[in-house]
């Protein structure tokens, strides 16, 4: 989320690391903890071509990770005092906080970091007493490489997600997205837009200050 970078978010290396960190630091639990599942999908392509001095080779990729999506059920919600020792201790503090960063950030960057809590607490009130879903899947994350965008991946992955889901029975699937593109997407899978918020940090001025998130749920089928 490019917003979180408030001042940085021109300088491609420092939205990179913040990136980095903040998907390492949400996924880690569902990587080393099991806390959740990751699916990934590979390229099926026959390979890429490459031209170098020594002359043509066709370069296997199959084995490439070009999409993946991260999922966490509703009974693993809660961070626990184990995962946020265990990430901080592998990953430190968010870039923003880190003196050396601070000024290239800028103050309001850490704000918008603790603000985005407004999420959870959002999902909670949706799913357990506006919906009254209790058991549901959250779809954390879902990304796919730049020059595979387009090609069906997130739809493979959208389609896995969702048989999961109804192979559980009375499931919902939960997930919020910063796009109006990709809300109109998942509206083709069968999401519905519960409600849209504007985050703003109090007292942000920037002409960036604002962060529209469209928070969307797909019923049991």
């Amino acid at each position: 989320m490019i917003w979180l970078a408030s001042e940085a978010r021109d300088e491609t290396n420092e939205v990179q690391q913040m990136i980095k960190y903040l998907c390492s630091w949400i996924n880690r639990p569902i990587l080393i903890r099991g806390k959740g599942i990751v699916i990934g999908v590979k390229d099926e392509g026959r390979g890429e071509i490459r031209h170098t001095a020594s002359g043509t080779t066709l370069q296997n990729n199959k084995d490439r990770i070009v999409g993946a999506v991260s999922l966490l059920p509703s009974s693993q919600q809660n961070d626990s005092i184990i995962d946020v020792l265990s990430n901080a201790l592998s990953l430190g503090i968010p870039p923003m906080h880190k003196s050396r960063w601070k000024k290239l950030y800028g103050p309001i960057s850490a704000q918008r970091l603790d603000y985005t809590d407004i999420l959870k607490k959002k999902q909670k009130h949706i799913m357990l007493q506006t919906l009254k879903h209790p058991k549901f899947i959250y779809v954390q994350q879902i990304g796919v490489l730049t020059e595979f965008q387009g090609k069906g991946v997130g739809k493979k992955l959208l389609n896995m997600v969702i048989q999961i889901a109804e192979s559980l029975g009375d499931t919902a699937l939960y997930l919020e997205t910063e796009s109006e593109e990709n809300e109109s997407l998942y509206k083709h899978f069968g999401f519905k837009t519960i409600e849209t918020i504007d985050m703003v940090v109090p007292g942000d001025n920037h002409t960036d200050a604002k962060q529209t998130m469209w928070l969307m749920v797909r019923a049991p089928k």
